[in-house]
């Protein structure tokens, strides 16, 4: 971390200490899952820091590392105290299973979700790329199409994210075309896959492909535009636009519709001057994350509900109740390797 980073984060750490009132707030900052984490931590530190929680009498951060607990039950024995109000975290998958086994006095804001599961007084925040699936679904019914064919890699990493659109498109009435997994060569790419899958009988009844691996898009689009004169339109995840790809690899995208965090839209946010000013060039890759952790601030303050709210924040429309929490990303389209955000109409609000 940079001398200006612990600066920054020291001083809004201090500004809210004259407060009674704790959050705490377990991340992890060692092993694994420490650049995630450290992300998570400063999207949240912004976002208090802009919101003039270290100024105005906020409440104390509480933070403690959980990189390397196995369990984090006896942690929070020392971690919550009487003055906790909330606690934030965890963020890994497992940790976050045993807070839902065995709750904890305080309210709870998870940074991860464990389908099926609820329990009251725990509220799960996840980025889940399953949380793309519905919104994008909804555009791809707005946009007209019926007839989907799937494209993946042959060793598809991303099944999850496929059973999860077959299951949400076919239920929504959509018609699914056989699944096509695309061949990988050492010279060619997936060039002349593509090409095979553009002279088949079934690509004219195509009216769009959704990618289950996101990461093709960068070779799927341009191929497509050059062996098309009228491209069939592209959908997928939102993890197939990198926001620190040089400009001409992100134009190579346009045409490409998905559904992401609106963080990734307009540089208009209030905590990203803060993330800009202290953080690398290559920090452009945890974007979706400071998003994230500055959402869970937001959150958090909105924590016990009794009421249904869905305030628009920076991972999405949030809907929250006393129940719990749902997501819904932003559909936008790549133009001139800039995402721009579809309106009702189907169209960018360029």
């Amino acid at each position: 971390m940079s001398v200006i980073r612990s600066g920054i984060m020291l001083a809004m750490l201090l500004a809210g200490s004259a407060n009674a009132e704790e959050i705490a707030i377990l991340l992890p900052q060692s092993g694994p899952a420490a650049k995630a984490g450290m992300a998570v931590r400063d999207g949240l530190l912004a976002a208090f820091y802009q919101s003039d929680g270290a100024h105005s009498g906020g409440p104390r951060l509480n933070f403690r590392d959980s990189g390397a607990m196995v369990q984090v039950s006896p942690a929070l024995d020392t971690l919550l105290t009487p003055s906790t109000r909330l606690l934030i975290g965890p963020l890994l998958r497992d940790q976050v299973a045993e807070l839902l086994a065995a709750p904890p006095a305080v309210p709870v804001l998870a940074l991860n979700r464990i389908p099926g599961k609820q329990v009251h007084g725990i509220w799960q925040f996840a980025l889940s790329p399953e949380d793309e699936i519905a919104p994008l679904i909804g555009q791809l019914r707005q946009d007209g199409v019926q007839r989907v064919r799937i494209l993946l890699q042959a060793d598809d990493a991303d099944e999850r994210l496929r059973s999860a659109f077959e299951t949400a498109w076919l239920a929504q009435g959509g018609q699914l075309l056989p699944a096509y997994a695309l061949q990988e060569s050492e010279q060619g790419g997936i060039s002349a896959s593509l090409r095979q899958l553009l002279a088949e009988p079934q690509t004219n009844r195509t009216q769009a492909f959704f990618l289950a691996s996101p990461s093709l898009a960068v070779q799927v689009m341009p191929l497509l535009a050059f062996y098309r004169k009228t491209p069939i339109p592209v959908y997928s995840g939102s993890l197939a636009f990198d926001e620190i790809a040089p400009m001409l690899q992100k134009r190579d995208l346009d045409g490409l519709r998905f559904c992401g965090t609106p963080w990734i839209l307009e540089n208009h946010w209030p905590e990203q001057p803060v993330i800009n000013a202290v953080s690398p060039p290559e920090s452009g890759s945890f974007n979706r994350l400071y998003a994230f952790g500055a959402d869970a601030w937001f959150i958090q303050q909105l924590l016990p509900i009794n009421k249904s709210i869905t305030p628009a924040l920076r991972t999405g429309h949030i809907h929250l109740d006393e129940e719990g929490l749902l997501r819904t990303p932003t559909c936008m389209e790549i133009q001139d390797g800039i995402p721009h955000a579809l309106t009702p109409g189907g169209r960018t609000s360029r």
